[in-house]
């Protein structure tokens, strides 16, 4: 679950930030300086809680040698052909993030 979190959270982070560029702020200073400093928060919060989950994974992966694969779905089949859509961690991966 944490690996899910690691890599959308800061997608999410993104799109609710970019949801409040059209909150109408009407020119009032004060409501506009609270959506300036909700986005703020939407954007760095998500960033910051990725990154301490990166530093767990880090450990768990790359110290431990425990590669994981989390299979999110199925993207396509054909036949006897299937490719899953998953998230493979290994230490490479660990390292890069």
């Amino acid at each position: 679950m944490s690996i899910k979190l690691l890599v959308f959270l800061p997608l999410i982070g993104a799109v609710l930030a970019g949801m409040l560029a059209f909150v109408d702020d009407r020119g009032d200073k004060v409501r506009k300086a609270k959506i300036f400093r909700m986005a703020q928060w939407l954007t760095c919060g998500p960033l910051v809680i990725s990154a301490v989950l990166a530093v767990i994974t880090f450990n768990d992966v790359a110290m431990n040698g425990n590669a994981v694969t989390i299979h999110l779905f199925d993207w396509f089949t054909s036949g006897d052909f299937k490719v899953d859509w998953a998230l493979r961690v290994d230490s490479l991966t660990a390292v890069m993030m």
